[in-house]
């Protein structure tokens, strides 16, 4: 994807991702490739495809493309493909089709033959090895992204089974050699590298030439640079504490703008949220190189609804307040709160959330391995899981998750930090305007200008397809964003009145909690939660200083990132000359 694309993406051109899935082969569907046909636009066509998961539409046996959407599309459709003056640009897409397919043929017959307890086995061990090496050496990023890789991989080739089987299948090897496993390691390590190819294909740009595949232009950079900060500053924090709790605490607090824990997400509060994963934390701490083992759902219903006495909470708290460190900590203020006891229709709740399924995202968000047996967790995963970002996953893919009060939370911080600067301010504007509903964040005056701030919450981008989706998101926002300041404009309402008085330009400024490498769109500033708080902290109300310190501090993620470009290289000759994936510098 082009910068141009990535800035001007026009949202009301495409439907939902999920409307491409659900809807490829219909009717309606193809008279909606058919708008981008009638302007010769094919990037937008090719780009609606990719979005169809056009790739898992196609079987093993398939062999021939053009015949696949000859037969399973319509007449119409392909018609309208033959008829189309560029033949040979849909042939080279055809073409690239066919040879991914054929690529994910290969593999999967080999991953179908693997043992998942001997892989599981296999990434707990490697992990505990890396956390070693952390341990003594700290979070060098060679550390962190193996770490990551090991979790994926697994999350990717539990996926892929899941499939075809109801529920997997889990057979104990006695004889569990390391060195053996290893090379089974490595066809997942194809897979998922593979995966990761189709989503660099879907979602930014991929040139494919002679079995070489490169990404190409700015959206895989762009992508690391919006994860660059969030992940930097959780690091950060994660070394300045020793007491477990505390970090997460201040995580859910953070992440959440809350102080108060008994909030409720998916009809549960947090603090039963945090003591489920609190409780399976102190579960497998014991024995982290050993698979923890589960009989049945109802041996870890058990545990969780497990209830703590007065006694020993009072045990638990004199033992923190003997670390002079903490002695002011909020821990010892939640403590109490964080120990109840979960009730038992809340705890079967929490748990099917923890348990993996086909819907899963990966480990991080459902570290409990369901199998024919019964269940088991990796201790060396599910310590290592930043629980609020893997909460906040889990609610955003939930229907009554209420993840929208994440986001009047981050308003009302906002609210807070304006009335102690400005007395006069509107939040929550609403109003009507030649029929147009409108509604604003925020409006108040600065010296001579009127400034307008709107404000979003966005899941935090962790692969391509998050982050392509923030950036179709952030078009629409901008959208209706300046849609509302110009009804705002346009309206004779009389309490707004003293805002008509003297200003001789207008700011908008959109926050979001995404870092975005982009400064504006559509006379719109972007800027990131952190840089807004920093910045009236300052108190430096000039919004041009603000955009300024944004640029520097983008080119700074840059000299850090490096000039970083991913490259799939190597002939395809099956398995063994699969996609070797690197970064170079």
């Amino acid at each position: 994807m082009s910068k141009k694309d990535e800035v001007n993406l026009k949202s009301e051109e495409f439907w939902s991702f999920l409307e491409y899935k659900n809807k490829f082969g219909t009717d309606k569907y193809h008279e909606h490739l058919k708008t981008f046909l009638d302007k010769n636009d094919l990037e937008k066509l090719f780009r609606v495809l990719k979005y169809s998961n056009i790739l898992l539409k196609i079987h093993k046996e398939i062999t021939d493309i053009e015949d696949f959407l000859l037969k399973n599309s319509s007449i119409k459709f392909w018609n309208i493909l033959q008829n189309f003056k560029n033949k040979k640009k849909i042939k080279n897409f055809f073409k690239e089709i066919e040879m991914l397919n054929h690529m994910y043929s290969e593999i999967t017959e080999k991953v179908e033959e693997i043992s998942i307890f001997n892989i599981c086995n296999y990434v707990n061990k490697k992990l505990e090895e890396i956390n070693d090496k952390i341990v003594k050496e700290g979070y060098t990023n060679e550390n962190l992204d193996n770490k990551e890789s090991f979790i994926l991989i697994l999350s990717n080739f539990l996926k892929e089974r899941l499939k075809n089987e109801k529920i997997l299948k889990y057979v104990e090897d006695p004889n569990f050699n390391m060195i053996r496993v290893n090379k089974n390691y490595n066809i997942l390590k194809d897979l998922y590298n593979f995966n990761y190819l189709t989503d660099i294909w879907k979602y930014s740009d991929l040139k494919i030439e002679n079995n070489y595949f490169k990404e190409i232009g700015e959206f895989g950079k762009n992508k690391i640079i919006s994860q660059y900060q969030f992940l930097k500053k959780k690091e950060e924090k994660e070394k300045s504490v020793s007491y477990y709790e505390e970090f997460l605490l201040s995580q859910m607090k953070e992440y959440f703008y809350i102080e108060d824990i008994s909030q409720e997400y998916s009809k549960i509060s947090l603090k039963y949220w945090m003591r489920a994963y609190l409780i399976l934390k102190k579960d497998v701490e014991n024995n982290l190189n050993i698979i923890k083992q589960y009989q049945s759902k109802e041996e870890i219903l058990k545990l969780l609804t497990k209830s703590v006495t007065n006694k020993n909470i009072k045990k638990i708290i004199k033992n923190i307040k003997v670390l002079k460190k903490f002695h002011d900590s909020s821990l010892i203020k939640y403590m109490p709160e964080l120990l109840q006891s979960i009730p038992r229709e809340k705890a079967e709740i929490i748990l099917d959330k923890f348990i993996f399924t086909k819907s899963s995202k990966d480990l991080y968000d459902s570290p409990i391995i369901e199998h024919e047996k019964g269940y088991i967790i990796l201790p060396q995963i599910l310590l290592g899981i930043d629980f609020s970002r893997a909460l906040f996953s889990i609610i955003s893919n939930s229907n009554v998750g209420n993840i929208e009060q994440k986001g009047l939370n981050l308003e009302s911080t906002v609210q807070k930090m304006i009335e102690k600067v400005f007395s006069k301010f509107e939040c929550n504007k609403k109003g009507k305007v030649n029929g147009q509903d409108y509604e604003l964040d925020f409006v108040y005056k600065y010296n001579d200008e009127l400034i307008f701030l709107e404000i979003k919450t966005q899941k935090q981008p962790e692969n391509y397809y998050d982050f392509y989706r923030c950036i179709h998101d952030l078009d629409k926002y901008i959208d209706n964003f300046n849609r509302n300041v110009e009804c705002y404009k346009n309206d004779d309402d009389k309490e707004k009145k003293f805002f008509k008085e003297d200003y001789k330009n207008i700011k908008k400024i959109f926050i979001s909690n995404v870092v975005y490498k982009i400064t504006s769109i559509r006379n719109i500033f972007i800027i990131d939660e952190d840089d807004f708080f920093k910045f009236f902290k300052e108190q430096d109300y000039n919004f041009s200083n603000l955009i300024q310190k944004k640029g520097e501090k983008i080119l700074e993620v840059n000299s850090n990132i490096g000039n970083r470009r991913t490259i799939f290289s190597q002939g395809y000759n099956g398995i063994k000359g699969i996609i070797n994936y690197c970064i170079k510098d």
